[in-house]
């Protein structure tokens, strides 16, 4: 792996949580108001630990072609801010608008993206054309923090709606801000090498998501719903002597 694609994964990986982490929230049956607060804070606390987290794993590969402009980085954290604050102001302050904002944003935004994501194959096909290595890194990196945010929600004794969403908001990073970021702060030359990763984790966190909320389905309409048949008959038997006691 290059410098350059190097720098580019470690970007990927420093952004915070982006709208498609609710957008499959809200579809998993999860806390969509805590996935948001999630993202809020996580992109505030980015204005300061990105940069950081850049500054210090980046040394190994960042030579004088490829220097992190860390008051770009800021400038274009601090533009994503807005409305994500003007979608909390709404929830807020108008529950009821904000829930129909909900259905119609979960829809239309998956079609943005998704239309984002097919310009960009476009744009840059050659991104289908790298080596197996960044192909590796750009589904584990999903599937790893969905693993990771699982485990630290279980141990932590959270409930399970609280689980899939830690799991979900550390899974899925801010893919528009990466590609926004690489775009605006790297030269032209360089940027054809670091935007690949970027627009191949696009379709990728996507394609693990839908999985992550196709198995909680299968299991809310099979292996739950059978679980609570078998469970049913049991509170029956133990239920009936109590009546006949208090009668």
């Amino acid at each position: 792996m290059s410098p350059a694609q190097a720098i580019s994964v470690l970007v990927m990986g420093c952004t915070p949580g982006g709208t498609t982490s609710n957008i499959f929230t809200y579809w998993s049956d999860g806390d969509v108001a805590l996935s948001i607060c999630m993202t809020v804070f996580s992109t505030l606390l980015a204005m300061g630990m990105m940069p950081l987290n850049l500054l210090i794993y980046s040394r190994s590969w960042t030579d004088e072609q490829a220097v992190i402009p860390y008051a770009s980085i800021a400038i274009a954290l601090a533009s994503t801010l807005v409305p994500v604050m003007v979608g909390v102001f709404i929830r807020h302050k108008f529950p009821k608008l904000a829930a129909v904002i909900t259905k119609i944003g979960s829809v239309s935004g998956l079609l943005v993206i998704l239309i984002t994501i097919i310009l960009q194959g476009l744009i840059f096909p050659g991104m289908f054309l790298v080596h197996w290595t960044i192909f590796f890194a750009a589904i584990s990196m999903p599937l790893f923090g969905f693993l990771f945010g699982f485990i630290v929600a279980m141990v932590c004794r959270f409930e399970w709606r609280i689980c899939r969403t830690i799991a979900l908001e550390t899974g899925c990073q801010n893919v528009s801000l990466a590609i926004t970021l690489v775009t605006f702060t790297f030269p032209g030359d360089l940027l054809k090498e670091m935007i690949i990763f970027p627009s191949l984790y696009g379709p990728t966190v996507i394609t693990d998501s839908f999985i992550f909320v196709l198995i909680y389905l299968f299991h809310k309409k099979f292996i739950a719903q059978t679980d609570s048949c078998e469970i049913t008959p049991i509170e029956e038997k133990t239920k009936a002597p109590l009546k006949i006691a208090l009668t």
